[in-house]
């Protein structure tokens, strides 16, 4: 997709014709900002970098909400596997939600470590306040 085309949608080329794989799922929230694929999450606003990186989703993506806060996935457990089950889950796409869910999560603030290899050249900051910042305990 070519993100400075008039109309980027009409840039879209099917990810079979480009890697030989298919893309299963494809959504844009109601706003636009969001782009899913497969289990894949773009943000597509204009502050965001000019090659929008993909953020991971737990599953395949199924739909997002009517108000563009949260982006429905689904994963299916393996053939064969018991019980057999489905699992819904509502990911919110508002930052703040987001890191207040990676933090319950994690149990703990990012290692300094875990910041260079996600955040490189942003300064370390404590994102969990009720968790100790990594060497200062």
């Amino acid at each position: 997709m070519n993100m400075h085309a008039d109309d980027p949608i009409s840039t879209l080329v099917p990810l079979d014709a480009v890697t030989g794989d298919t893309c299963p799922t494809i959504a844009f929230d109601p706003e636009n900002r969001w782009l899913a694929t497969d289990s894949l999450l773009w943000d597509l606003s204009p502050t965001a970098s000019v090659v929008p990186q993909p953020f991971w989703l737990p599953g395949v993506t199924l739909t997002f909400d009517p108000g563009a806060r949260y982006v429905v996935t689904v994963t299916q457990a393996e053939p064969g596997e018991e019980p057999a089950r489905v699992t819904l889950r509502f990911v919110p796409l508002e930052t703040g939600a987001l890191i207040e869910q990676a933090c319950l999560l994690a149990g703990r603030n990012p290692s300094r470590e875990e910041w260079r290899r996600f955040f490189r050249g942003e300064p370390y900051r404590a994102i969990c306040p009720h968790f100790p910042t990594p060497g200062t305990q």
